[in-house]
């Protein structure tokens, strides 16, 4: 079991998740309910969709630390976009826009200039701070909208809205690691040994080619370039190794 646990981080972390929404009803059982437990969740909703955004990229061997003034930022941006009349489609639309241009910057950093992500998105954290001071002059932003505020608001068992399309979210993005080639690709690009263990190979002298269901390496020239081999994701075989 402990070996199981192991090789299974992902059932090692359910398994304290699980354990920490237990501890209350250990301590005191007449006070648990399915409004604390949805109260519980409301409180971690946030975390919630930025680990699932950081998952990825810890999957490809890079950390971001900038992930929470990426977030500060869009929250400013859609403020004060709201509190200057903007209609709520258009302004979250601006709002998804802005957080895509900062990943996009962090990604320019770290894949283009060759700078490590600990060191780009440490500096990066520091400059969303400072854009989403800008924005908002160092001030609270008020007077949200009301169609706004009902996303937060409870409705099945102290679950909101947004906490249901977080499950959802949440149910797309395991379904998309898990059952997806491009999903797997992830994990093979973090060198990762479960994402390892599903590519296979057959080594001939020229080339190597496919067996029954699979895919292939293939030798391939670029201009003037040594050969590279060409990598095409498989499901592994008995033969192969």
């Amino acid at each position: 079991m402990l070996k199981y646990l192991q090789t299974h981080r992902e059932v090692s972390t359910l398994l304290a998740i699980v354990l920490l929404f237990l501890l209350p009803l250990v301590l005191d059982p007449g006070r648990v309910s399915l409004q604390l437990i949805g109260m519980i969740f409301g409180s971690a909703q946030i975390a919630i969709l930025l680990a699932m955004g950081a998952t990825l990229v810890l999957l490809t061997r890079n950390i971001d630390v900038s992930s929470g003034s990426t977030m500060g930022l869009c929250a400013a941006v859609l403020g004060v976009l709201l509190n200057q009349g903007m209609a709520l489609p258009l302004a979250c639309l601006f709002t998804l826009g802005a957080g895509m241009l900062a990943g996009l910057f962090n990604g320019v950093l770290v894949t283009g200039l060759r700078i490590p992500a600990i060191v780009a998105t440490l500096g990066t954290l520091g400059l969303y701070r400072g854009l989403m001071l800008l924005l908002t002059e160092g001030k609270w932003i008020e007077g949200l909208p009301e169609q706004l505020k009902i996303f937060a608001a409870p409705l099945i068992a102290g679950i909101s809205p947004l906490g249901m399309m977080i499950v959802l979210l949440l149910i797309v993005m395991m379904l998309f690691l898990s059952r997806s080639a491009t999903g797997r690709y992830f994990y093979a690009t973090g060198d990762n040994l479960q994402g390892r263990a599903s590519w296979a190979y057959r080594l001939i002298r020229c080339a190597c080619w496919p067996l029954r269901r699979t895919a292939y390496w293939l030798r391939w020239r670029v201009s003037s370039s040594l050969p590279k081999l060409v990598l095409f994701p498989i499901r592994p075989e008995r033969e192969w190794r």
